[in-house]
């Protein structure tokens, strides 16, 4: 559907399709996290498609969830082959489901009072850690990066946020922490769920970097993506003189939707309220910094900025149930996120 034609049933998104195919401009499509609400990205990638202007992104920058669906876009796989992914994720497949969370909570008291050698309660997770993993070695195997790659994760040393590509990095970023690394320990430290996984040992030049997830300070890479586009820009990397930067946000944030969070019986635990707080409060201060770096975009004038809020349902961020719903309130609510961007465009 690359040439548009009256019959196609997309008249409506004319405008959009006029911005994506301008000649010096750079397209980059950013994906927030979400645990199992990645999925939701396949509508996304699905309706670009459409549009016939996928070919046009040059760049996939992802957080979380949004790194590994990002990176599986940008090697190539379809929205299809995503959606058939989701359906085999949904009856337990890629990963096993989750113990209640009353089982959790039984887990937990034995390890607090030692009943159990090893910590019974965060191995769940650790299995789980460990099965994305095997997952994500079998779908990068035979395929290659057809667009570029970057995601953000969190260095626990340096109390920074970080970006991670896939392709050598040029002695010109110095400071500003661009490193290149193997695409599976780059999407395993931006998706290192902090508390319920290990973080994420990367190996490289600069010495062992331990991560955990991106998300936690940059739901959605913005900032990253603009700071890099200009220092691309000064080093003489960057042939084109706009950016317009497609970000896509699932709503509500996966971390204060946590199932396990929200049980009554949990909460009653010492310290576990604090945690929610805590949790809050952190939610709280990372949107106020996501709409300040938003707003630093559109002040530039070489920037569109494209900001798609797709609500998807509300429950435990790794909880495989969601799954279904999730894909069909995507199929829904993207398309109307892209007509609603359309229409300010033209008003």
């Amino acid at each position: 559907m690359g040439i548009h034609s009256e019959g196609d049933g997309l008249a409506d998104f004319d405008p959009l399709r006029h911005s994506l195919r301008q000649p010096d401009t750079k397209v980059v499509l950013s994906l927030g996290g979400g645990g199992v609400r990645m999925f939701a990205h396949a509508a996304v990638f699905d309706f670009l498609d459409k549009l016939g202007v996928t070919e046009r992104i040059t760049e996939v920058w992802g957080s979380s969830g949004g790194a590994i669906m990002g990176s599986l876009f940008a090697m190539g796989m379809g929205a299809e082959e995503m959606k058939g992914i989701a359906g085999v994720a949904f009856k337990g497949g890629i990963v096993r489901y989750l113990p209640s969370a009353f089982s959790l909570v039984k887990r937990m008291f034995k390890d607090l009072f030692g009943f159990s050698k090893r910590s019974a309660s965060l191995q769940v997770f650790k299995d789980y850690q460990n099965q994305l993993e095997e997952f994500l070695v079998k779908s990068y195997q035979g395929r290659r990066f057809q667009k570029k790659f970057f995601c953000t994760a969190f260095n626990l040393d340096t109390q920074e946020n970080e970006v991670l590509g896939v392709e050598p990095v040029h002695d010109l970023y110095g400071a500003d922490k661009v490193y290149q690394t193997e695409v599976l320990d780059a999407v395993m430290a931006s998706s290192a769920v902090p508390v319920l996984f290990e973080p994420r040992t990367v190996r490289g030049r600069e010495g062992e970097r331990r991560y955990i997830d991106g998300a936690l300070i940059e739901d959605v890479p913005t900032q990253s993506v603009y700071k890099k586009w200009i220092r691309d820009k000064e080093f003489g990397l960057e042939p084109c003189r706009h950016l317009l930067l497609i970000t896509v946000t699932l709503e509500p944030s996966a971390f204060l939707s946590m199932n396990m969070l929200q049980n009554s019986r949990l909460r009653r635990i010492p310290g576990v309220e604090h945690i929610v707080m805590s949790l809050k409060c952190a939610e709280y201060m990372r949107k106020a910094a996501t709409k300040a770096n938003k707003k630093l975009l559109r002040q530039d004038p070489d920037v569109e900025l494209w900001d798609l809020s797709i609500t998807v349902p509300n429950g435990g961020m790794l909880s495989l149930d969601l799954i279904p719903g999730v894909m069909e309130a995507a199929e829904t609510s993207v398309p109307m996120e892209f007509r609603r961007i359309g229409a300010e465009m033209i008003f």
